[in-house]
């Protein structure tokens, strides 16, 4: 039985892009973390960078699921695309404060997320769409490509 929490909309066929529907919830981000590092295995993504994209896309959920809103009814949409060379993730939102780089404190808990971002990405950014919605993106490999929101 599939898991509520994880709708895929579009991959897992021949194409090297997808987009999962992700609740707005904790428990949802191992869930598209998984799913996520299937599908780029399955579609020949650089075996060095699918643990890092996995990563960034962890931390740019869990940043949505505790900083923004949701998209509609309690979801988020993770989206990737596999290029030669490069792989690029985006997480849309309903919007919320920046995104920003923060320093943590050694006894921090949490303020860490898009510090790894940033180190693990070769770039990243935010793009607003003027109707609420927010797409965070990250590029491991090459520069960005743009993705319409």
């Amino acid at each position: 039985m599939a898991d509520p929490r994880l709708v895929v909309l579009t991959g897992g066929g021949e194409g090297a892009d997808g987009t999962f529907r992700v609740s707005h919830e904790a428990a949802s981000v191992p869930l598209a973390r998984r799913a996520l590092v299937r599908e780029l295995d399955r579609c020949g993504a650089p075996g060095d960078a699918v643990d890092e994209v996995a990563l960034v896309a962890s931390e740019l959920l869990g940043n949505a699921v505790r900083h923004a809103a949701p998209l509609g009814p309690g979801s988020l949409l993770l989206r990737w695309r596999v290029l030669p060379g490069a792989v690029e993730v985006e997480v849309v939102d309903g919007g919320g404060g920046p995104v920003r780089v923060t320093t943590a404190g050694p006894e921090a808990t949490s303020g860490r997320g898009m510090h790894l971002v940033s180190e693990l990405a070769d770039a990243w950014g935010t793009t607003d769409d003027g109707h609420g919605r927010r797409a965070v993106w990250a590029s491991v490999g090459t520069a960005r490509t743009p993705v319409a929101v």
